[in-house]
Parts: structure tokens; sequence; C-alpha cells
């Protein structure tokens, strides 16, 4: 179709902005309000340094801020690494090391998992990691950057959405990379383009 995620996003933003899209235990988005909060956490990652082919490891439940996660990684041309929630440090080692990622956005917690030990535990192995941004942290999250905030505090100018298009990527370019399991127990990835 010579569409990207993030073209897919913007087009169901153009044709339904007041239609709801989105729903989770917590928010209800329409389209519109999903590609603002998209474009906003895209500028914002963008701001942090993360440049188009880096990869970045996304590991949160279902929850509409995977929704942004997800399409503004998309939409500055960096490579989504998919985790799924359970994952631990074995595998999340393993998925850093086959991949190069240097960014991760993850829960702060999640049912029972508090996501801080798992974090640091990675960290230590993987110094290379540059930036991490957790989501539906409690309070201060320093020294990590935290989705809301990045969302919050961007602004939408034309000059932002000027860079955004600029970072649009080829749609044969390689999207996302997700896990697949295997006889060794250790996750493999499968890289797929948006095309």
């Amino acid at each position: 179709s010579g569409l990207t995620f993030g073209d897919i996003l913007d087009r169901g933003a153009d044709i339904h902005p007041e239609k709801e899209a989105f729903v989770d235990g917590k928010t209800r988005l329409t389209c519109g309000e999903a590609r603002e909060k998209t474009n906003k956490l895209a500028i914002g990652l963008m701001d942090l340094g993360i440049q188009p082919l880096d990869r970045v490891l996304i590991q949160l439940p279902n929850w509409n801020e995977f929704v942004f996660a997800y399409f503004a990684v998309q939409k500055i041309g960096a490579i989504t690494v998919l985790l799924i929630d359970r994952y631990r440090q074995f595998e999340i080692n393993r998925l850093i090391s086959l991949t190069g990622a240097t960014s991760w956005i993850v829960a702060s917690k999640y049912r029972n998992t508090d996501y801080f030990p798992i974090i640091d535990d990675v960290l230590k192995e993987h110094p290379e990691m540059k930036h991490v941004i957790t989501v539906r942290g409690e309070g201060d999250q320093k020294p990590f950057s935290s989705l809301e905030r990045l969302i919050k505090e961007t602004e939408l100018t034309e000059g932002n959405l000027a860079r955004l298009v600029e970072r649009r990527p080829d749609p044969m370019q390689v999207a996302h990379m997700g896990p697949t399991g295997g006889t060794t127990g250790a996750p493999k990835i499968v890289p797929r383009t948006h095309n």
C-alpha cells in the first residue's frame, strides 16, 4: 500500500477524528485524540535523541499508552521491539542483545509486578540502554523519563509537526520486531516492514 503505520493512524484520524477508537480500563480516546497524543510523544522521543533505525523496546500491557508508544516510534523512523508484559530479565537481556535496543518504554507496575527491580537489573547488564521511559508511574520516576510527562510537556507547533513529516520512514523499512518462542526457551525475533 505504500503506507507506514503512522500513515494509517493519521488516515483514521483524518476520516473519523471524533470517532471513539481506543478504550482501556482507564481512558477512552477518539482517533483524533490518539493522533494528538501520539504526535506529542513522537516529538518528545525525538527531543530525547532517539534517531531513525534506533531500536526501542515496548513492554506494555493492553493499555492505550501502548497505542501512543507504538505509533510514535513508527512515526520517527525508529524500530519497535515488542516485548510481552511477562518477560523478565532473561528474555529482556536476550532481546536487547539480539536487537541492539537502546531505549525502553515500560510499565512502572502491572498487576503484581513492580518493573523497577527488573529495570535496575537489566541496566546493570546493558549500560548502552540510553533511555528508560516509564508508564503509569506514581510520582517522580527520576532518573527515568515519563511517557505522560513527555506528552504533557510537548507542544504541537508547526515546526514540531514539520520535524515529524521529515522523519517519516520508507514503507519498506523494518517497522517492528516481534518475539517468537522456540525450542531453546529463549525468545527470537521476527522483523516486519511497514508494508
